[in-house]
């Protein structure tokens, strides 16, 4: 499965959301039905990457 999000200034709230719930997900041993692949679309117009993607790259190494 593939996922896509598309970045704006006024959703990066859900796409930092998105990406937690994704990495919550896999954590509790539920990655069969995580997308394989996911497709960040125009992160040029989200405000913050940093805020953004912390949430997510700081949560414990999984079996990506």
């Amino acid at each position: 499965m593939v996922a896509m999000f598309n970045g704006e200034a006024k959703s990066s709230a859900e796409l930092r959301q998105y990406l937690c719930n994704i990495q919550e997900q896999c954590e509790a041993s539920d990655c069969d039905t995580l997308p394989a692949v996911i497709i960040l679309d125009n992160l040029h117009h989200v405000s913050s990457l940093s805020d953004v993607f912390s949430g997510f790259l700081s949560h414990k190494s999984t079996k990506w």
